[in-house]
């Protein structure tokens, strides 16, 4: 996540720099599904405080080996 001159978003990105105010357009674009590298675009580290803080942990997922399947006899 860019921080430049203290405000989130703003800066190299990717190897392309970005403006604060691409940053706030690509959480606006991004609506539901922003995350929390779009949430907090183009404010100051304050707000990924917040971000981070109001975060909620996701279900965790079980990756691993396939589990074999019944076979028809």
């Amino acid at each position: 996540m860019p921080f430049d001159k203290a405000v989130l978003g703003q800066g190299e990105l990717e190897g392309h720099p970005r403006t604060a105010a691409q940053a706030r357009t690509a959480e606006r674009e991004a609506e539901v599904d922003a995350g929390l590298e779009d949430q907090p675009a183009g404010r100051g580290e304050d707000a990924l405080v917040q971000a981070l803080n109001a975060a909620e942990p996701h279900e965790p997922e079980a990756f691993g080996p396939a589990q074999p399947r019944n076979s028809c006899s």
